[in-house]
């Protein structure tokens, strides 16, 4: 806990006639404690009854990000790239992930 954990990618070159634009990352994080069903979500997510991953926009010159988890949990790091093609724009189909064990 309390580490500083950063977590770097390496862009691919997109199909022809799409240019990254960005990215989009979200630092996950949950707990489950062990005499219960419910889990208690930590940090990445919206609030609600249905809690949904809550990404953050980064330039396309970003290849980095970090955060540092204050509670014991599993903490999944998801990035993906952002395309455009003249006027349309979309998320990659495939987002990279890396998850840290915190105790």
């Amino acid at each position: 806990m309390n580490t500083r954990i950063t977590y770097e990618w390496t862009p691919e070159p997109p199909e022809s006639g799409w240019t990254l634009v960005g990215y989009e990352y979200c630092f996950e994080g949950w707990y489950k404690p062990i005499r219960s069903y419910d889990i208690d979500y930590r940090g990445g997510y919206t609030t609600g009854d249905q809690p949904r991953p809550q990404w953050t926009s980064a330039v396309a010159t970003t290849t980095s990000a970090s955060f540092t988890p204050t509670k014991p949990g599993h903490y999944t790091f998801h990035v993906r790239a952002i395309l455009r093609n003249g006027t349309a724009e979309r998320r990659s189909a495939y987002a990279g992930d890396h998850t840290f064990l915190v105790q």
